[in-house]
Formats: C-alpha cells, sequence, structure tokens
C-alpha cells in the first residue's frame, strides 16, 4: 500500500518500507476535515495541482487531468467531483456519467448514490439514472447500508435536543 506524505515541497506518498515512491510534487487538496482525500481507491488517488483536483495512478501517472474545485475518493468505478460549485460524478476514465447540476453528490455505495438539487434529494445509479425520485420530503439522506438508507425530516440537528415532537424525525428508506 502506498500513504500519503506532507513536506514542505508538496504532497508525495511512501510505500510500506517509507520509501518515496510518488516525489513529493503535489498540492495539499481542499476538502472537508473528515475526508481521507488521499487514499487510493479502486487503483486511483486524487491530487492538486494549480489549485485544480484530478487524480493518479499508483505510479503516480496522471489518470484524470486535474480540473475539478473538490473531488471525492473513487467507490464502485465512481467519483463525485465539483466543477465551479456544482456537483456531478465521472467514471475512470474521466468521463461525466452524473451531469454537473447537483448541489452535492454522495459517494456511491450499494450502486446508488444520494443527490441534492435545490431542495430535493433522491437518488441517482452509476449510469446517472433515477432510481428513487428527488422529492422535497427528505431533508438529510445518507447512504445505502445493507438495502436502506437514513433519511431525516425536519429542522434535523444532531446532539442537540428536540424542542417537541415535531420538530424533526428519521427513519430508514427501503431500496
Amino acid at each position: 500500500g502506498l500513504a500519503a506524505i506532507r513536506t514542505s515541497e508538496g504532497v508525495g506518498f511512501i510505500n510500506t518500507n517509507g520509501e518515496l515512491v510518488i516525489p513529493t510534487v503535489f498540492e495539499p487538496i481542499k476538502s472537508p476535515p473528515t475526508l481521507n482525500q488521499y487514499a487510493f481507491n479502486e487503483g486511483l488517488s486524487a491530487f492538486a495541482k494549480d489549485g485544480k483536483c484530478g487524480y493518479i495512478d499508483k505510479q503516480g501517472n496522471v489518470v484524470i487531468a486535474p480540473e475539478y474545485d473538490l473531488v471525492l475518493p473513487f467507490s464502485q468505478g465512481i467519483a463525485s467531483v465539483s466543477k465551479e460549485g456544482k456537483w456531478g460524478a465521472i467514471d475512470q476514465n474521466g468521463e461525466t456519467v452524473i451531469p454537473m447540476e447537483y448541489r452535492f453528490v454522495q459517494t456511491m455505495r450499494e450502486g446508488l448514490c444520494g443527490v441534492y438539487k435545490d431542495t430535493f434529494c433522491g437518488y441517482l445509479d452509476q449510469s446517472g439514472k433515477t432510481v428513487i425520485p428527488l422529492t422535497e420530503k427528505y431533508d438529510l439522506i445518507h447512504l445505502f447500508h445493507c438495502g436502506m438508507a437514513i433519511v431525516s425530516v425536519g429542522n434535523w440537528k444532531l446532539d442537540l435536543p428536540k424542542q417537541n415532537e415535531n420538530e424533526s424525525a428519521a427513519g430508514f428508506l427501503k431500496r
């Protein structure tokens, strides 16, 4: 396996013997703080150059050119990517499979990814086809696990007590 390292020169990768195998020539990636931004998923890792993100293989070869503002790791052959404030998804050849028209596109899980568009959310498959129609019924949707996904309705606030019983609710959506 490979692990990302960061030096004063930039970000690179070492092998399990601690040997530098991909030079420290990449920039840090802008991403949510909990995201393992440099994980090699399905043979590819995100990288940044000149403020844009793309993907490299385990030899350090650029597979998908850096043209995205934010990227997520590949899952089930698909990666969620953002350009100019809109999210979509690409395959491992860099071809768009979900158009860049969403507020956010979740990671693919069990053949589905959650999408948010305006005040609507729903689920698409790996080809971008709608499987669970976008609706305003749910405020927050999660990744599928064992054929179900948690969805919430209402003013959902984690770790805060509810003011009344009608404030928020959560349940499961069955595939």
